[in-house]
């Protein structure tokens, strides 16, 4: 009987670090023309500084994309893929760290610009 609670008691120890490696993130971005908005999260690997972005723009397309951030937090760029055939490879500066906020730019693969907001 006793088995159980240690089991437990071990799974949720090593459960522990894994979150405490990451943090989520929202991520939001529109076009200089106001035309596309995207909305979704990044989760950040805080020891790899690597980042997976996930979400969907206006028009409802999903799209998937990767981040990698500077050893000190302060910088980043990655790249993003929708489900409609758009891409965008982007930049950014974290501008506070507690909570964690930034802004950057994007260029998508039709020539159009959009600016990039980062918040906790």
């Amino acid at each position: 009987m006793r088995r159980i609670p240690v089991l437990l008691l071990v799974l949720a120890t090593l459960a522990q670090p894994v979150s405490a490696q990451s943090i989520r993130l929202g991520v939001s971005a529109e076009t200089a023309d106001g035309s596309l908005r995207y909305d979704g999260s990044a989760r950040l690997n805080l020891l790899t500084r690597s980042a997976k972005i996930k979400g969907k723009t206006s028009r409802g397309d999903i799209c998937e994309g990767t981040a990698q951030v500077t050893a000190d937090l302060a910088q980043g760029q990655g790249q993003l893929a929708c489900a409609d055939g758009v891409t965008a490879t982007f930049s950014f500066n974290i501008l506070s760290r507690v909570p964690i906020t930034g802004e950057g730019v994007a260029e998508l693969n039709d020539g159009r610009k959009a600016r990039l907001r980062i918040f906790r």
